[in-house]
Formats: C-alpha cells, sequence, structure tokens
C-alpha cells in the first residue's frame, strides 16, 4: 500500500492520524516504547527527477527532499504511481538513485519520486484505521461520499449534548487511533506466533493450519481504547473477540 495519507475527507486518505501528531500523543503517554522503538525508514519526501530520463534506465538522478528511500522500498514517478520500481540500494541526498525495473516510459525533469512503501509507524496507523472503520458501528452519517474514510462524520454529539465539528476529526478518535496503533506494534492479534496461548492453541506451519479457541479469542481492539471511542461509536457484536472479517491491506 501506499505511504500514510491522512487528509481529512480526502478520497484517499487511509489513516485518521499523522506520524507526527502520534509522536506528539504517545510522548506523553507510559510505556510507549514499542511506539518510540519502531522503525521508521524508509521516510522520504519531496524529491524530484533531476534532469530528463530516457525509457528503459535504471539509474534515476533524484534532487531536493529529505529522509531515506531504503533498499527494497517501492517508488514510483509523476503520476504514474500504479508502476512501480524496487530501490536497489539506500539513498538519503541528492544523487543516483538505482531502481528495477529499467523505467517503463521516460521522465521528465521536476517529475515528482513517490515513496511508495509506507514505514512501520505508518503501518501501525493504517492498520489501526482499518481496524476500527471495519469493527467500530459510528454514530451519525459520513460528512461526504467521496471520503475514503468513515470519519468526519455529521450528527455526532459528546456527553454535554454538542455536536462534533462535521469537517474535522474529533480529538478522541485520533487518541484512539495512535492507541491502537501502538497495541499493534506491541501484541498484534493478527500476527500467528504471538497468538499462541490467546485463542490460538495450535499451529502448523505446511501446509498452514490454526486450531481455534472460541471461548479465548485476543482481543483486536482492547478495551481500554472501545471507552476512549465511547462517545463516537460502540464496538460491532460480531467484532467481539476479534471474530469479524476484515479485508486485508498491503502495507
Amino acid at each position: 500500500m501506499t505511504v500514510l495519507i491522512a487528509t481529512v475527507k480526502a478520497v484517499n486518505a487511509n489513516s485518521y492520524s499523522t506520524v507526527a501528531q502520534a509522536d506528539l500523543i504517545l510522548d506523553k503517554r507510559l510505556y510507549a516504547d514499542s511506539w518510540t522503538n519502531a522503525v521508521i525508514t524508509p521516510n522520504a519526501e519531496n524529491y524530484t527527477v533531476n534532469g530528463t530520463v530516457a525509457l528503459g534506465a535504471t539509474s534515476v538522478p533524484i534532487i531536493g527532499g529529505t529522509g531515506t528511500f531504503t533498499a527494497g522500498s517501492k517508488v514510483s514517478f509523476g503520476s504514474a504511481t500504479t508502476t512501480l520500481y524496487t530501490v536497489q540500494s539506500a539513498i538519503s541526498a541528492a544523487g543516483n538513485m538505482t531502481i528495477t525495473p529499467g523505467l517503463a516510459v521516460g521522465l521528465s525533469s521536476g517529475a515528482t519520486v513517490n515513496r511508495e512503501t509506507a514505514n512501520d509507524k505508518e503501518r501501525a496507523l493504517i492498520w489501526s484505521t482499518t481496524l476500527l472503520d471495519e469493527m467500530m458501528s459510528w454514530y451519525g452519517t459520513k460528512r461526504t461520499k467521496e471520503q475514503s474514510l468513515r470519519w468526519p462524520r455529521s450528527g455526532v454529539y459528546d456527553a454535554d449534548g454538542t455536536a462534533f465539528d462535521y469537517d474535522t476529526l474529533p480529538n478522541l478518535l485520533i487518541v484512539g487511533t495512535c492507541e491502537l496503533g501502538l497495541s499493534l506494534l506491541e501484541n498484534n492479534a493478527f500476527k500467528l506466533p504471538l497468538a499462541v496461548g490467546l485463542g490460538v492453541s495450535e499451529i502448523q506451519a505446511g501446509p498452514l493450519k490454526a486450531k481455534i479457541e472460541p471461548t479465548n479469542l485476543q482481543t483486536v481492539i482492547p478495551d481500554n481504547i472501545i471507552s476512549i471511542l465511547d462517545p463516537l461509536g460502540y464496538l460491532e457484536p460480531s467484532a467481539q473477540g476479534g471474530t469479524k472479517v476484515v479485508p486485508l491491506l498491503r502495507i
């Protein structure tokens, strides 16, 4: 999946929180080492192509920008975001980016270099947002039909009866997203080796087999996070114990 996009009401948004917001929120929290120590590369942004590059080239000069494209991460160029290339050697400054395969089309000077691989913090927030939107029954209605995420919403009120602003995200939602992102980094219910003893009593590697204990399922969204989100919605009954089926995203 593409990198984290937290633009409110965007048609391609995939997170309710930016990494910067999560850093500020979780920095105030005790026992957030899993977040603090999470891998934050690749993290390159704002690089552009430095000069014209011919069709088939495997070396692309780039300039400007900050951060790192790590070896093995994926990039695209300009508006052709569905054509992906693999970075062969890490690069974190102006220079020549080595890619494979060769360019499917030539590039113009100034074309954007798009990082298409999320780092661990971004992955945690994207997955957290996906789980919340799939497992929670939110109050109110979506603000626009075009927005990809289910928030912002209209017709939702706080405990004092004051309506939440329908063009921004409630702070409770951002905090809940960050807390679930931290929880996923610490003990992801979808990571099979950690699930043994927490609802999964037996795992067989080939062919893959798992024995589920329905009376001891691991919680996907912890109760403390559901409590934070209580004014905004409730956990769907079918999602209790992590049993709801959600679509998997490649991140």
